[in-house]
């Protein structure tokens, strides 16, 4: 894990520096003096949740503790309650920790999707607008899941069949939800009954089928969404009164990008190109990954 310093009125970085030494953290939660981070491992045995205290007076970060997640390839660490949870995608489950008084990890608890006859691919975990749930997005079965601490299912929202279901942002009392193969991006209400499906609109418009993270300006009147393996970029929505979208414009940014941030693009891993086995697609695509921090 590394750390750098963005200065907002030059748009420049300082040079990376390693902090942490820890297998594939792939995501990460930060509250406080602690630091979570997932080893997104392939199989249960080498996949887990570390849990980091960072100490002011060494400039250095101990590891408190460290628990496996029981299922494989966590993709997604949130905090919620007092709970720590990871979302693990081939795993297809949603694996709870309770948080200790110092901030280390207790011990596993797993509520688990996947069936004989459908796989669950657990995606991401966002908490709900009034805090008293999160919602878990399931890119296998196209749903998203209202989970009460620890892990009591309340409500199903199922999304159009082949969607992909991966990230979501929530505000007030409209959600937003980001989908990988459809390309498109849901608005959803949230309701007594659990989430409701209003409209979609299009983000990927030339069928990559990569389409990743989404994000809110903080003023709330943008939305951003980001599209890969076919023109790489950021899709920006103007937000109208009534929660539907309004696309404003594109950013080509030449680049895979995982995640952003307020409209700031993030793609990770070292420059090369790798093929995997897209299931939907019936083939095999290459990618090229670029260790790169993007500005827009």
């Amino acid at each position: 894990i590394y750390r750098t310093t963005f200065d907002t009125a030059t748009g420049t970085f300082t040079e990376a520096e390693l902090v942490i030494k820890v297998d594939n953290p792939s995501y990460l939660a930060l509250e406080g003096d602690m630091l979570y981070a997932v080893s997104e491992g392939g199989r249960d045995d080498n996949s887990a949740l570390n849990a980091f205290r960072y100490d002011s007076t060494t400039d250095s970060y101990t590891l408190l503790s460290r628990q496996p997640t029981r299922g494989a390839s966590p993709c997604y660490v949130a905090l919620h309650k007092g709970y720590a949870y990871t979302a693990n995608y081939t795993g297809g489950s949603l694996t709870a920790f309770k948080l200790q008084s110092d901030g280390s990890l207790g011990e596993p608890q797993l509520k688990q999707f996947s069936t004989p006859e459908v796989q669950s691919h657990i995606h991401g975990i966002f908490e709900a607008a009034d805090g008293k749930s999160i919602y878990v997005t399931d890119l296998g079965r196209d749903a998203v899941y209202e989970i009460e601490a620890p892990l009591t299912l309340r409500h199903t929202t199922h999304i159009e069949k082949g969607s992909g279901p991966r990230h979501m942002v929530v505000a007030k009392k409209m959600a937003y939800l980001i989908n990988e193969y459809s390309g498109k991006v849901t608005q959803l209400k949230e309701s007594r009954g659990g989430l409701e499906v209003v409209g979609s609109f299009a983000s990927d418009s030339v069928g990559g089928r990569g389409s990743a993270d989404i994000h809110l300006s903080p003023d709330g009147r943008f939305l951003y969404a980001s599209n890969r393996l076919k023109a790489d970029g950021v899709s920006t929505f103007e937000v109208k009164k009534d929660g539907s979208l309004r696309e404003a414009w594109g950013t080509c940014a030449g680049n895979l990008m995982r995640a952003t941030q307020n409209g700031r693009g993030v793609s990770g891993d070292a420059v090369n190109t790798v093929k995997y086995w897209d299931t939907m697609a019936g083939g095999y695509r290459s990618l090229r990954y670029e260790n790169l921090v993007q500005v827009f």
